[in-house]
C-alpha cells in the first residue's frame, strides 16, 4: 500500500499522477515518469521516463554466511533498479534506483551527471503504485554454434561479434558493512543489496554499450565472518573464495563467470586472471572497495579479466588515470569476449549470445585492409559489426579520410558520397 499525502491528483491516460508522494509501496511501480526540473538549461522542465529493469538471473539468491551456521537464505527484496531516458532527448539514457525506504531516487545520466531526488518533492506519474516484485531480465538468450569466421579472403580467422552475456556474483564482507556504517541486520542487508544492484546497473549498461557484454547477477553472499579456510591475518585472503566455491556456487542455478568482492578499503585489485574462453567453470575474481563508486572500480578490475592492461590515455572511457578500459583497449576486451571456442560436450562457453532487452546503439567495429598505391579494394565493413538488439544495420554515410597526408576517398553501394 502507499504511504502518501495527496494535495493534487490529476488523470493522465494510462497513468496516475501524484504530487507530494512520501514513499512508494513495498514493490515499487513498474514504470515511473518523474519531473526533475530543467536539466539542459532551456527553461523548461524535463521528465525521466523509467521502466523497472532487473539484473537478476534465474534462481538469483541472497545468502548470509557464518562459520557455525554456514549458509542461511535471506529473503529477497523487490527489484528497485530502473532504466530509461530523458523524455525530450531519448538518446540521453538514464539509470536509476529507488532507495529501500522508497523516499529517494538516485539517477545517473549517460553524460556522467548524477542526481538524487526526494520523491516527496517531485511530481511523479506511474502505472500502478504496486509493481512487479521482479520483472525478470528483458534479455533473450540465443544458442550459438559457431563463434568464428574462418578463413576470411585474406586467410585470417576472426571472431563473429555478438552481444554476449556473463553471470556475475557478489561477496559483501562484514568489514565492508562496518566501513560503510551499514548495520548487519535484515534491514541493513536489504540496503546493501539495493546499493549493489544500483552499481551493477550502472556498470552493466556501460559494458553493454561499449563492449557488447551484458551481465546478470547469480547471487549475493554476505559474509558475516571469515571462512576458516582463509588466512584471517591477511585481509586479501580471508576465505571469500572458499566460502563462495564451497558454500554458494554448488547451490546456485547459474554458474558465476565472475565474482566481485566488496571489502573495507578503497580502490581494488584483480585476483583471478582472464576470463577463460575454454573453461566455463573457471571464476574470475576482483576486489573493490566502497560501493558508492564500485561501478568505476569494478569496471576497471573486470577489464583486467578481459585481458586489458592499464591505459594512461586521457580518452579512457572510465575517466581515470591508468584506466583499464579506455579508447585504446576496448577493442581488446571485445576480442577476448568474442574469441571463444565451444567446449567438447557442451553447447557453448559461458559467454552466451543474447538479444539485449533495452535500446543500444549498433557496434561499429574497426576495419583495416592493405592495398597497393592507386589500387582500389572492396571491404564489407558490416561483416564485423553488430546490433545488440538484433536490429538490421546498414551504412548510412561515407567520407574522405586523411591518413598521413594522403586523402583516401570511400564510396558505398546505395550511399551518396560526399
Amino acid at each position: 500500500m502507499l504511504k502518501t499525502a495527496l494535495r493534487t491528483k490529476m488523470m493522465i491516460p494510462g497513468f496516475i499522477a501524484l504530487f507530494a508522494l512520501t514513499s512508494f509501496a513495498v514493490n515499487p511501480p513498474d514504470s515511473l515518469n518523474i519531473d526533475v526540473g530543467d536539466l539542459d538549461g532551456d527553461g523548461t522542465n524535463d521528465t525521466l521516463v523509467l521502466t523497472k529493469h532487473s539484473l537478476r538471473g534465474a534462481g538469483f539468491m541472497v545468502k548470509t554466511y557464518t562459520v557455525a551456521g554456514g549458509i542461511v537464505e535471506h529473503p529477497l527484496p523487490p527489484v528497485r533498479t530502473y532504466r530509461g531516458y530523458v523524455q525530450s532527448n531519448p538518446n540521453m539514457r538514464v539509470r536509476a534506483t529507488l532507495s529501500v525506504d522508497g523516499t529517494t531516487l538516485s539517477a545517473a545520466l549517460a553524460d556522467g551527471r548524477a542526481h538524487i531526488y526526494k520523491v516527496e518533492a517531485q511530481p511523479i506519474s506511474y502505472t500502478e503504485p504496486e509493481g512487479t516484485f521482479d520483472p525478470g531480465t528483458p534479455n533473450v538468450e540465443i544458442p550459438v554454434v559457431a563463434n568464428r569466421t574462418s578463413p576470411t579472403p585474406l586467410g585470417d580467422t576472426v571472431p563473429i561479434y555478438n552481444m554476449r552475456q556473463i553471470y556475475l556474483g557478489c561477496v559483501l564482507e562484514w568489514r565492508w558493512f562496518d566501513a560503510q556504517g551499514i548495520p548487519k541486520t535484515s534491514a541493513g542487508y536489504d540496503q546493501a543489496i539495493a546499493a549493489t544492484e544500483a552499481r551493477v546497473n550502472d556498470l552493466e549498461e556501460y559494458y553493454a554499450r561499449d563492449i557488447g557484454e551484458s551481465m546478470l547477477m547469480t547471487g549475493i553472499l554476505i559474509m558475516l565472518e571469515d571462512h576458516p579456510d582463509g588466512d584471517v591475518a591477511d585481509d586479501t585472503k580471508n576465505g571469500h573464495k572458499e566460502a563462495w566455491n564451497e558454500e554458494m556456487e554448488p547451490i546456485i542455478s547459474n554458474h558465476a563467470d565472475s565474482v566481485f568482492r566488496c571489502w573495507q578499503n578503497s580502490g581494488g585489485f584483480t585476483g583471478g586472471g582472464v576470463l577463460d574462453p575454454d573453461n566455463p567453470l573457471k571464476i574470475a575474481w576482483q576486489t573493490v572497495g566502497g560501493i558508492s563508486y564500485v561501478a568505476g572500480v569494478l569496471g576497471h578490475e573486470m577489464g583486467h579479466n578481459h585481458s586489458c592492461g592499464h591505459s594512461k590515455s586521457w580518452q579512457g572511457n572510465m575517466e581515470a588515470n591508468n584506466s583499464c578500459i579506455g579508447s585504446g583497449n576496448i577493442e581488446r576486451a571485445c576480442d577476448v569476449l568474442n574469441t571463444r571456442t565451444t567446449v567438447p560436450g557442451a553447447a557453448i562457453t559461458n559467454a552466451e549470445q543474447v538479444i539485449y532487452g533495452t535500446p543500444l546503439h549498433p557496434h561499429a567495429r574497426e576495419d583495416a585492409r592493405s592495398t597497393w598505391k592507386e589500387t582500389p579494394i572492396e571491404i564489407n565493413v558490416l561483416d564485423n559489426d553488430y546490433d545488440g538488439n538484433g536490429d538490421d544495420i546498414s551504412v548510412t554515410a561515407v567520407g574522405v579520410y586523411d591518413v598521413d597526408g594522403v586523402r583516401i576517398p570511400a564510396t558505398a553501394v546505395g550511399v551518396e558520397a560526399p
